[in-house]
C-alpha cells in the first residue's frame, strides 16, 4: 500500500519531540512492512520564500512546498491512505476536488490528533461535513482526546505514542545490579518539567546509596545560565546536557537501561501531550518510573508510581526511598512498542 502523511513542522524528522517521533516510528514501521511512505510537508512562509523540493530520509521521500503546491500534489498523486496531521481544507475548490478524488479512488483519509482541544473552531456544519465526507478515521494519542473526538465522530481510535524497539532491546542487555541505586532525570530541563523538584530531591539523597544522572537540554539560554550553577554544585555522577534548545537538532537516545529509576516530576504537560513518550520508553527499558499524577499517566501499566501532590519534592523523595527496587515486578509492555502500535493502526485502517 502507498501511505501519505501531510503536515507542517510536526513531521520534520530533524527536530526533537513526541509528535515528530510518533510520525517517524509509524512511518518506519510501515516501511518494514513493505509499504511505501511519502511525506508532504507544508511550509508556513511567504510563497516566494519557499523552494518546492524533495529530500530523502532513509526510504521515505519528503516533499516540501507551499500549501497551494501541496494541495496540487495531493490531487495529482495516487495514494491508498492519506494521513493528515494538518488538513488543508480551507480552500473550497480543493475540498470539493479532494472529495471527488477520494470517492472515485477509494482512498482512505485519516486525521491524526495530538493537540487538545481537538477542534480549534466551533464544531459547526462545516466541521460535520469535513468529518463525515472527507475524513474516514481519526487517531488520537491520548484517551482524553479520543473521548472528545468520539463525541463528534464515532470512528475515532486511541493509539499509544509508539516506542522504538531500540528500548526493548536495551532492556534485554541490562547489566548486573550495582550497589548504588541509579536515578536519572531526562528531557527538557525547565520548571514545567520539574527541574526544581529534581534539584531538591538530588540534594537530599544520600550519595553513598544513590548514583545520580541528568540528561537533556535547556529551553533557553536564560534557563541554562540560571540552572547550571545549581547542577554544578550537586556534582552529578552522569551529566549529558546540551546548552539550550537551539542546539538540540536531533533527539537524544538516552541510556535508560543503565538506570534503575527515572524521575519525571512533571508540573505541567503541554497541550500536545497526555502521555509523554519518555515515560513509555523508560518502562520499556525496564526502569521504575516515578512521575506526577497528571494527564493519562496513572492509567499506564508497569513499574510506575504516580505522585498526587506533585508540587512538593518531599513526596518524590519519600517514594524513592520506599519503593522495592530489588524486587520490582516484570511486566509485558509490548503494547507500547512501535510494532504493536503500527499493527493496531493498520487493523483500524482495514475496519
Amino acid at each position: 500500500m502507498k501511505f501519505l502523511f501531510v503536515g507542517k513542522d510536526q513531521i520534520d524528522f530533524s527536530k526533537i519531540g513526541g509528535i515528530e517521533n510518533s510520525i517517524k516510528e509509524l512511518a518506519n514501521f510501515l516501511l518494514k512492512k513493505g509499504h511505501k511512505v511519502i511525506i508532504f510537508q507544508i511550509q508556513d512562509k511567504n510563497k516566494h520564500e519557499v523552494k518546492n523540493y524533495y529530500k530523502q530520509y532513509k526510504k521515505i521521500k519528503i516533499y516540501t512546498g507551499t500549501i497551494n503546491n501541496i494541495r496540487y500534489k495531493i490531487l495529482q498523486s495516487k495514494f491508498d491512505v492519506i494521513n493528515f496531521v494538518q488538513t488543508p481544507f480551507e480552500n473550497i475548490f480543493f475540498t470539493l476536488s479532494f472529495f471527488l478524488k477520494k470517492y472515485f479512488s477509494n482512498a482512505i483519509s485519516c486525521k491524526f490528533f495530538f493537540t487538545y482541544p481537538p477542534f480549534k473552531h466551533k464544531y459547526n456544519y462545516w466541521q460535520k461535513f469535513k468529518y463525515k465526507f472527507l475524513i474516514d478515521k481519526s487517531f488520537a494519542f491520548s484517551r482524553r482526546l479520543k473521548n472528545n473526538i468520539s463525541m463528534k465522530n464515532h470512528k475515532a481510535y486511541f493509539l499509544y505514542p509508539p516506542v522504538s524497539n531500540h528500548y526493548s532491546e536495551l532492556n534485554r542487555i541490562k547489566g548486573k545490579k550495582e550497589k548504588k541505586i541509579k536515578i536519572l532525570f531526562a528531557g527538557r530541563l525547565s520548571k514545567d518539567k520539574g527541574i526544581e523538584i529534581v534539584l531538591n530531591v538530588f540534594n537530599k539523597l544520600d550519595r553513598r546509596k544513590y548514583y545520580l544522572g541528568m540528561s537533556g537540554y535547556f529551553k533557553s539560554k536564560k534557563d541554562s545560565l540560571y540552572y547550571s550553577k545549581f547542577i554544578e554544585d550537586l556534582k552529578i555522577d552522569y551529566l549529558n546536557i546540551i546548552d539550550y534548545m537551539s542546539k538540540s537538532k536531533k533527539r537524544l537516545y538516552i541510556p535508560l537501561h543503565k538506570f534503575d529509576i527515572i524521575l519525571l516530576p512533571y508540573q505541567i504537560l503541554s497541550y500536545t501531550v497526555d502521555i509523554p513518550l519518555l515515560v513509555l520508553e523508560s518502562l520499556i527499558a525496564g526502569c521504575v518510573v516515578i512521575t506526577s499524577n497528571i494527564g493519562d499517566l496513572s492509567l499506564l501499566k508497569g513499574n510506575i508510581y504516580t505522585i498526587n501532590e506533585y508540587s512538593d519534592y518531599r513526596n518524590f523523595l519519600q517514594t524513592i526511598k520506599s519503593i522495592p527496587i530489588k524486587n520490582k515486578k516484570d511486566f509485558v509492555l509490548n503494547k507500547y512498542l512501535s510494532n504493536e502500535v503500527g499493527n493496531k493502526y493498520l487493523s483500524c485502517i482495514k475496519k
